[in-house]
């Protein structure tokens, strides 16, 4: 199920399993005090995602979201 989690001014969807809250928590960490613009991040565990998140903007204009499908070179 996907979600929208609002942490402070960050707003973060997707979905995180509780069990995994402070890894959210630390990538919402990285907008306030890191100056990221925009990302995402996924895990499993056997095969079954515990986490799917998304947040912020792709461009540094801050003119496109960040959507869930969004590429990234890395």
């Amino acid at each position: 199920m996907e979600t929208d989690v609002t942490s402070s001014e960050v707003e973060v969807h997707g979905h995180c399993d509780e069990h995994f809250s402070s890894v959210k928590e630390a990538f919402v960490d990285n907008f306030r005090n890191r100056g990221d613009v925009g990302a995402s991040f996924a895990a499993t565990i056997d095969g079954r995602f515990v986490i799917d998140i998304w947040a912020g903007y792709a461009d540094a204009g801050r003119t496109r979201p960040w959507k869930r499908d969004t590429l990234a070179c890395l």
